[in-house]
Parts: structure tokens; sequence; C-alpha cells
């Protein structure tokens, strides 16, 4: 979805429809209200399907983890029930660098993992997750800043008088 301002925006985990098809094994969808498997919380199952707030933090986690892989969480595995006996057992592991890019550095690698708390009440709420990538965001702005900087020297002392 899209905001008026042209924010990109997260929808609902549940818009799609298409259960366990035959056309791709790797479809995320279930029997569950519609409800994407991939991105569901291990105690959503559980509840056959009764979402709360940190149902979305654990889905916001996977969210992550998709945009930094560009591949859905779970994708290796084919099947929703082997999916579904998966996610049982806990979250996905630490994609490879090659996987990722070298994109998912471990403060992100971070935010996931307290996404993925086995304890539902022990998941950041969303203010704290945005803190957090705020921080980040402001460290890599930094680190830019830095470079840029580092950059410009060697460019005006590549200049000099060999004599200075």
């Amino acid at each position: 979805m899209i905001a008026q301002d042209g924010r990109a925006l997260v929808a609902d985990y549940g818009v799609a429809t298409l259960v366990d098809a035959v056309f791709d094994n790797n479809v995320a969808v279930s029997s569950f209200g519609g409800a994407c498997i991939r991105w569901m919380a291990p105690e959503t199952m559980e509840t056959y399907g009764e979402l709360t707030i940190k149902d979305d933090i654990w889905a916001y986690g996977m969210l992550v983890l998709e945009l930094l892989t560009t591949r859905p969480p779970f994708h290796e595995i084919p099947g929703l029930r082997a999916v579904i006996t998966r996610i049982a057992q806990g979250p996905p592991g630490r994609p490879s660098d090659k996987e990722t890019c070298n994109r998912l550095t471990d403060p992100w690698w971070s935010v996931c993992n307290a996404c993925w708390n086995r304890v539902p009440s022990q998941r950041p709420p969303m203010s704290e997750i945005l803190l957090r990538l705020q921080q980040l965001s402001y460290v890599i702005s930094s680190v830019r800043k830095g470079l840029n900087m580092i950059s410009l020297f060697r460019l005006s002392s590549s200049h000099m008088p060999i004599g200075l």
C-alpha cells in the first residue's frame, strides 16, 4: 500500500487468499484465515490465527529478513506443512553475507532476533524498534560523513606540492 504522501506502508499480512497452491510450493498463505504462514509467529498457529500486536512484531522481523535477502522467510523449505514444523522450532538462522549481499549487519540481525523472541511479551514495541533503527541510521550517516571527509582529505592532499 502507498500513503497519500508517497510513503510505502506495510499491509495486513492476511490480505492474501491462496491456499497451499499446486502452482507454487512456496505460496505463503494457508487456511489460517488467509494469514501468511511464513511470516507468522509460532504462537499464532497454536491459537489458530488469533492475531496480536506481538505477532505483528514477529512478522516485522520476517519482513526485514525478506527485504535483506529478497526471498520470503523459509524460502528453502517447500510445502506449508514443512514450513509450519520449521517455524515451531524457532526463527530462521542467520543468512550468509552472500545471501544478503553483505546488507545484514549485526545491528540489523539484533533487531530481527528481538522481534523473534519466543516469549511474545518480551518482543519490543514498535517504538523501541523505531528508536533502534533511528540510532542505526545515525551511525550509518556518521560513518558516511567520516568517509566523505577522508576522501576530501585524500583528494586535497594529492594536490599539494611535493615539498610540503
